[in-house]
């Protein structure tokens, strides 16, 4: 009876031990959890933190592209008046006036990688004929003989769509010659 007595006694305290294990275990998986929330709700707080950070700066930049861009249009358009006042003020004084070239737009950027150290880049080695150029003031009829006075001279020995001859085309300037 006695030993039936400890081993009730010794099921009983595995049992509530077991059931101990089980409660703390629940209670650091609860534990656990509200951690795991308490830093989602750090995070979520932190994005939104971060996207109003970005937003204002990205309000920012777009503020000060635009203003360049004013500033930019009312430089162009002043040095526009200037130059027109420069125009007229020559031309009232009878100085012939240039107008200064336009700023480039493009520039040109080499790409690729550099050449390597000590070489020396070389001009392509091409050797092309001589131009056969005709003689002052001689005809030329030939088709293929490159110049362009043979170019149009060939273009008019054809005939006209009308049955005419190629002189008699609507080139105003070439009626009667």
């Amino acid at each position: 009876m006695r030993m039936r007595m400890r081993i009730r006694m010794r099921m009983r305290m595995r049992m509530r031990i077991r059931i101990r294990i089980r409660i703390r275990m629940r209670m650091r998986m609860r534990i656990r959890m509200r951690m795991r929330m308490r830093m989602r709700m750090r995070l979520r707080v932190e994005v939104r933190r971060l996207r109003q950070e970005v937003s204002r700066e990205r309000v920012e930049v777009e503020m000060r592209l635009r203003l360049r861009q004013e500033v930019r249009l009312r430089v162009e358009m002043r040095l526009r008046q200037l130059q027109q006042g420069v125009h007229l003020l020559a031309q009232q004084q009878g100085i012939p006036y240039v107008a200064p070239p336009p700023p480039p737009q493009w520039t040109f950027v080499p790409m690729g990688p550099p050449p390597p150290p000590g070489l020396v880049p070389q001009q392509p080695q091409f050797s092309t004929p001589p131009a056969q150029l005709p003689a002052p003031g001689a005809q030329d009829n030939q088709e293929g003989s490159g110049t362009m006075d043979g170019f149009v001279n060939s273009l008019l020995a054809y005939p006209t769509p009308d049955g005419g001859s190629g002189q008699s085309s609507n080139n105003p300037s070439r009626r009667g010659s």
